[in-house]
């Protein structure tokens, strides 16, 4: 009797193991499978995360292009007259590959392309039903070939204007910015627009059956992101060797333990990268391509801390609108290339007479603004000294080759508790009293002794 006894506590204490082993793989099964899924849910959320990146970065993009266009026609097309060669001058300085100017009727003043008058007539067509200070942007196809359209509303000394433009996609940073969004094979990425139209990356083709999608909406155009990617590739993990050395995992903790550390390292290292790319797309909306300053959006938002700071710390703060005097000879002389390179020249130059805390951004065409804190209008005047003495001991090589030296032209303002624009709007009008005042020169906006700012 105690031997059956012994024996039957043996078969019961087998059992409790077997039981408890069965209840190990179990919660072990349904932990592996969980995490599969999970895992499933975190690469397409990476590669959703991904495309809305993109759209972003886009979409800044396409913000950006529509306030140069706008700020080159305000400077260049807003006269009572404008002819062909002016506007044909204005398309070669933002590299369009057609243009057409029109009046607040949508009637064209007059055309310039070199893609023919298809194309106008494209042009005119999206230019229509801008009201107020509108813009819009888009995707068309030219025969097989993708174009990208804007039309942006100013105003001019006639009254409202639109100006209607075509850029060569490949000239553009949508190419890049789409052939960039994987590495994979099998994937497919388009930038398709409202209209149809569609800009397309990746491996060419039809969808693969199995393909996963994703799309984002650009935000501020008629645009979207459509990516597709095989489920063999997204989840080649899950679907691959990974998924059997994961349950065969199961027969041990330690080897359970070794897969969920070699599936925590991987995401991480995905996270990671997904942070990288994070980074360098907040940094490419923050530059401005040609001379690697801060581009306008970024000085403004510099500027505008600036203000906080000295708001709340009672400190003075002053800025600088910087203008390259007769800009326009190098770029009808020596070509545009040579006037990128004027302009670079001068950023570099520029850049690297200013103090540590100060902030140079281009504001737009061979215009700078400068952010000077912690200083008063006497210290913005050396500042412009400075400046003005930098350029002059350090010339591009184009200014020997035109004759012509490269000098700028300043406008001061302190700031005198106003906003934002009040202060850039007083810098602006200094800067246009030393341009008639004869150029070369720095000019301060000054307040009367009555408080009022002129």
């Amino acid at each position: 009797m105690p031997v059956r006894r012994h024996l039957g506590r043996l078969g019961w204490v087998r059992m409790a193991v077997i039981v408890a082993w069965l209840a190990v793989i179990a919660v072990g099964g349904l932990v592996l499978s969980d995490s599969q899924q999970s895992s499933r849910a975190a690469m397409a959320g990476r590669l959703d995360a991904r495309t809305k990146y993109v759209a972003t970065f886009i979409s800044i993009y396409a913000h950006d292009l529509v306030v140069r266009e706008r700020s080159g026609a305000e400077s260049w097309l807003a006269s009572s007259r404008v002819d062909a060669a002016t506007l044909e001058r204005t398309s070669s300085a933002l590299n369009l590959s057609a243009a057409v100017l029109l009046d607040g009727r949508g009637r064209a003043i007059t055309p310039f392309s070199t893609a023919g008058s298809s194309l106008d007539s494209m042009l005119a067509r999206g230019a229509a039903g801008l009201e107020g200070v509108g813009s819009r942007v888009s995707l068309v196809m030219l025969g097989q070939t993708p174009v990208i359209t804007f039309a942006v509303r100013f105003r001019s000394a006639s009254g409202p204007r639109v100006l209607a433009g075509a850029y060569d996609v490949a000239n553009t940073v949508l190419p890049t910015a789409l052939d960039h969004m994987l590495s994979t094979q099998g994937w497919q990425a388009d930038l398709v627009d409202s209209s149809g139209a569609r800009l397309a990356a990746g491996r060419p083709g039809p969808a693969p059956a199995d393909s996963v999608t994703f799309t984002a909406p650009v935000a501020g155009t008629q645009w979207r992101i459509v990516v597709r990617d095989p489920q063999s590739q997204l989840y080649s993990f899950l679907y691959g060797g990974g998924r059997w050395v994961s349950w065969l995992a199961l027969s041990g903790l330690a080897v359970a333990g070794l897969a969920i550390i070699l599936l925590i390292a991987g995401l991480a290292r995905q996270r990671t990268q997904l942070t990288v790319l994070n980074r360098e797309l907040a940094r490419l909306a923050a530059v401005d391509a040609l001379t690697g300053l801060r581009n306008r959006r970024a000085i403004e938002e510099y500027l505008n801390e600036a203000l906080s700071a000295a708001r709340r710390h009672e400190l003075a703060l002053s800025v600088l609108v910087i203008d390259v005097d007769h800009f326009k000879p190098f770029n009808d002389r020596l070509g545009h290339r040579s006037g990128d390179a004027v302009l670079v020249h001068t950023a570099r130059v520029l850049d690297g007479a200013l103090r540590t805390e100060d902030a140079i951004g281009r504001w737009g065409g061979e215009e700078f603004l400068v952010v000077l804190p912690g200083t008063d209008e006497a210290g913005a005047v050396q500042a412009t000294e400075r400046l003005r003495a930098a350029l002059a001991a350090d010339q591009p090589p184009e200014a020997s080759e035109t004759g012509l030296p490269v000098t700028v032209t300043i406008g001061v303002a302190g700031w005198h508790h106003e906003e934002m624009s009040e202060l850039i709007s007083r810098a602006d009008d200094a800067l246009y009293g030393g341009k008639a005042a004869g150029r070369d020169t720095a000019r301060v906006s000054a307040v009367d002794t009555g408080g009022a700012i002129r």
